[in-house]
């Protein structure tokens, strides 16, 4: 494995703690340990899901919630407003969501990337609060 392949370095990861419960487990025969040494890390998980459960992907996120609702792929439309890099405010993205005339939600960025990541996420949030009509 070469030292940069970091997918092979989380699945190593991920067998050796397999490997660790186990370990434990089959040694004192209960949960209980396995339980007071994960609780902690699971709590933390737990709160950094819930406070981005797209994981910083909700342009894939909403591309899978409209095709899932039969509405195909969302539409982007981004402008660069200024020309100084640096600007947080540099582009403006609208995401539009099946043949709507107005935007299902609109962001703003340093990088056409980050308005378009921006305006997706906020798009994924408004789907939790209305259905597409």
């Amino acid at each position: 494995m070469a030292s940069g392949d970091l997918p092979a370095r989380a699945t190593l990861r991920a067998e050796h703690c397999e490997a660790l419960i186990g370990a434990i487990y089959r040694v004192s025969g209960k949960v209980t340990p396995i339980q007071t040494w994960l609780t902690p890390y699971w709590r933390e998980t737990s709160r950094d899901v819930l406070a981005d459960p797209h994981r910083g992907n909700s342009k894939s996120a909403l591309q899978e919630w409209t095709q899932s609702q039969g509405l195909g792929l969302p539409t982007y439309v981004c402008q660069q407003i200024s020309q100084r890099h640096g600007d947080p405010r540099r582009f403006h993205c609208r995401v539009f969501i099946q043949n709507q005339n107005s935007p299902r939600a609109e962001a703003w960025g340093g990088s056409r990337r980050q308005a378009e990541k921006r305006a997706a996420k906020a798009a994924m949030q408004q789907t939790t609060l209305v259905s597409i009509k």
